[in-house]
């Protein structure tokens, strides 16, 4: 849990003991969600940071931000977006119109300590405004998706365009089942493309669109 102040509490869920706690920034983390032990932490300041679970303690920060020019400094964006890849052992993060897949490595002689090497980046044309993996049932077909101004795009885990799910508003938050993608819009309208269907390849039009006529934003969606 994260409250306003940065402040992040690691809670028992069997009693609602704080087993630790985590001071990292001053503020708030816009995403977080766990890789095994560590919580993946993403800030404002381009980094994502692992916290061991048991201590609080920040035991590796990952920087999203691209190669700076010579003589420049790197353009630094707000982490927003984070997923972890099911059965990978890598996760993605989005910072702006990049996203970076890490693979974690882990030291058997020094499991407290992992370390993240970018395995790819994606720099696409306009800003990520969600990301989420695969599951396993499509894990052998594309590894993540991420949500782009019109479209939805699926990749590999090497960061290879698969195919593209058209859209006509701006995805608040995406999330996959089976052969199903869904993707919840500004608007408030549910949109789900079936995977399995002809036409994959290529661009896939929407399957179905629900309407919610409620004036809110789609900014949690979970099957």
């Amino acid at each position: 849990a994260a409250i306003a102040d940065g402040t992040v509490a690691f809670v028992d869920g069997s009693d609602g003991r704080v087993v630790a706690v985590a001071e990292v920034q001053e503020d708030p983390p816009n995403a977080m969600t766990f890789y095994s032990q560590w919580l993946l932490h993403c800030g404002d300041d381009s980094f994502v940071r692992m916290i061991e679970s048991k201590t609080g303690k920040v035991v590796h920060a990952h920087s999203v931000t691209a190669t700076a020019e010579a003589g420049k400094r790197p353009r630094c964006h707000a982490v927003d977006h984070v997923a972890v890849l099911e059965g990978e052992g890598m996760f993605v993060a989005a910072a702006g119109c990049l996203v970076h897949a890490c693979c974690v490595i882990v030291d058997g002689a020094s499991a407290e300590a992992p370390l993240c090497k970018l395995e790819h980046a994606v720099c696409a044309a306009s800003p990520v405004h969600a990301v989420s993996a695969a599951p396993s049932s499509q894990a052998a077909r594309w590894a993540y998706s991420i949500a782009l101004k019109g479209a939805v795009r699926l990749l590999s885990r090497q960061g290879e365009h698969i195919c593209e799910l058209s859209m006509g508003s701006i995805v608040q938050s995406l999330v996959p089942f089976d052969h199903w993608q869904a993707a919840a819009t500004y608007d408030g309208a549910v949109v789900m493309w079936d995977l399995d269907s002809p036409g994959h390849a290529g661009v896939q039009a929407p399957t179905i669109t629900l309407k919610s006529f409620c004036g809110s934003d789609g900014r949690a969606l979970s099957w």
